[in-house]
Parts: structure tokens; C-alpha cells; sequence
């Protein structure tokens, strides 16, 4: 069987119509049909119905589509072992980080390879935890770096949980609630509140331990999946930023952004994140030192960010 048209008919199916799948396969509409014809005499059905608003999968179509994706994996596993064993190396490491970790990681991840390893290019792309995994089962990804609680079905995935992350509020120096030594959440609720998006159990987490007012549709005032205009928000004004301490670790420690410590109902899970990739995937001596590097990053966190009650704990952003 002719790898290539399966190609063709996975760019027919993604795309939906002759014309566009075309384009993205860099043949002529012709070309592609005859191609899409082909596969269907050698099959002996036909895969789709074709209308006039574009194509639609055939009952057979979808019955085929999940082991022509199969096969078309395998066949780029095969190629890129291959140029593994002819090269020792890979030019290119395919990254998905949601928002959080990718605070965390992606900066030092990348001043040390562009260091250390100029020749290895490094895609790395921010997006929600469901979009990461579908990319990763669809190869998109080569790893990804998630909440760690989001994984609810391992099967087909290696997983590694990195070092937990420590978190909370904080402020800038000189912030009217940085000299309190004990705060309630009720005298957060006086201040803007800047955080990520996060998911429903994150809310339940935030209830749990500091009661029914820190739930985020009561607390949080400014939702950024950006920690940079969020930090930027915490210096310039008198909002609080509910965030891991590593994203501000330099902050922090040249004491431009304080934590703060906040009385809890209950004890606070620290932020869990884990690697992921897919299982049975050959590894590369460049994609084995970018994992090292989110390890050391995340290693290289600053728990408690330096100021932490004894009796305090702190949440953390799960996205």
C-alpha cells in the first residue's frame, strides 16, 4: 500500500474539501483525486461522500481513519529512527508547555540550549492542557509539560512528575498588605486579583483551603494566561497576583515582589506538574538534554518563595 496516499486521504479527511487538502499536500486538485480514487479501487469502497459543500467520510471511511492515523504515525517513527541512527542527533525538539509550567521552564530551557546546543532548534508552543495532549497523541508534540491532575487515562503515555511547585499571593514592596504578618481572604477581596485561567477542581482546591469567598469567580478580578503583563500589573499597582514563586523568583529575591501569608481552613497541594510523552518513541541524545532541562527547571524552583508560615499554606495555579 502506497504510504502516500494515505496522506492524501488523512489531508482530504483534515481538511475537508479537495481544494484545501490540495494546497496542503502540494499537489493539484487532479492529482490528488486521482490519488484519493486510487486508494479507493485498491480498497474496493469508497471513503467519502462527495457534495457539494465538500467531502464528509463514508461509513468505511471512518471505519479505516483510525489505522491509516496509525500507520502514517508509524511510518515517521520509522523515518525519524532512521535519521537518528544516521546522525546520533535531532535538529529539532517539538515542545508543548500549558501556561504555568511553561512560565516556569521555558525561559531557562531555552537561554541554555541557544548556549550549549546553537544547532538545536526548539518549537515550543503554550496551550491548555487538552489541546497538549491531543497534540502529543498526534505527534505534534515530542514531550509535553502539563498539570499533572489532568491525566486521567495514562494508557499510551510515559509519564514523569517533576519537582511540586509552591505558590500563592503576592505583592510589590511597599504594598499596604506586605507588612501584615497574617492576612484573611477577606482583605485579599479589597484588591484586584490577577491569575491564570484555571479548572473547576483548582476552585474547589482555593474554597477548601481559604472558604467560600476564594473561589475564583468571587476572588480573582483579572484573568492573563500571561505572567508577564501579570507581574507587570503586580509592580505598577496595588493588585495581588496569585502565582508559583518560581515564575517570580527574581523578584523575589531582589524583594521587588513579596509573598504574602494568608490564614487557611485546610492544607493547600502544591502545584503538580508531570512530562509527558508518548510511550515506545525512541529518544535522542538532544531531546534527553531538553528533558534534563526541565527537570533542573523545575528543580531550580524556589519553594515557599523564601517567606512562608509555618502554619500557612498556599495554592497554587494548575494550568
Amino acid at each position: 500500500m502506497d504510504l502516500r496516499r494515505l496522506e492524501h486521504f488523512l489531508a482530504l479527511y483534515e481538511h475537508g474539501t479537495f481544494n484545501r487538502a490540495a494546497d496542503a499536500v502540494h499537489l493539484s486538485q487532479s492529482a490528488l483525486s486521482r490519488s484519493i480514487q486510487g486508494l479507493e479501487d485498491e480498497l474496493e469502497v469508497t471513503l467519502f461522500d462527495r457534495l457539494v459543500q465538500g467531502t464528509v467520510l463514508t461509513p468505511a471511511g471512518r471505519l479505516l481513519l483510525p489505522g491509516a492515523t496509525k500507520l502514517i504515525a508509524d511510518a515517521k517513527e520509522l523515518r525519524r529512527q532512521a535519521t537518528l541512527f544516521r546522525t546520533g542527533d535531532l535538529a529539532e525538539i517539538r515542545i508543548g508547555t500549558s501556561p504555568t509550567p511553561g512560565a516556569v521552564l521555558l525561559r531557562p530551557l531555552i537561554l541554555n540550549v541557544a548556549r550549549a546546543r546553537p544547532a538545536l532548534h526548539i518549537h515550543a508552543r503554550i496551550a491548555s492542557n487538552e489541546d497538549l495532549l491531543n497534540g502529543l497523541r498526534t505527534e505534534k508534540f515530542d514531550f509535553v509539560v502539563l498539570d499533572a491532575t489532568f491525566l486521567e487515562s495514562p494508557e499510551g503515555l510515559e509519564i514523569e512528575q517533576l519537582r511540586p511547585q509552591a505558590g500563592g499571593f503576592l505583592v510589590r514592596q511597599g504594598h499596604p498588605l506586605a507588612q501584615n504578618p497574617e492576612l484573611d481572604i477577606s482583605q485579599i477581596h479589597q484588591y484586584q486579583v490577577t491569575a491564570v485561567n484555571s479548572t473547576a477542581a483548582f476552585g474547589l482546591r482555593l474554597v477548601e483551603a481559604l472558604g467560600p469567598e476564594a473561589h475564583p469567580s468571587r476572588l480573582i478580578t483579572h484573568y492573563c494566561d500571561s505572567y508577564e503583563v501579570q507581574r507587570d500589573l503586580a509592580l505598577r499597582t496595588d493588585a495581588v497576583m496569585l502565582s508559583l514563586y518560581a515564575i517570580v523568583k527574581a523578584e523575589i529575591e531582589d524583594r521587588s515582589i513579596v509573598p504574602l501569608s494568608i490564614r487557611t481552613l485546610a492544607p493547600m497541594p502544591l502545584g503538580l506538574y508531570a512530562m509527558v510523552r508518548l510511550v515506545n518513541r525512541t529518544s535522542s541524545p538532544a531531546l534527553d538534554f531538553v528533558r534534563q532541562l526541565v527537570r533542573e527547571a523545575f528543580d531550580d524552583s524556589v519553594p515557599g518563595g523564601g517567606k512562608t508560615s509555618p502554619v500557612t499554606a498556599v495554592p497554587t495555579c494548575p494550568e
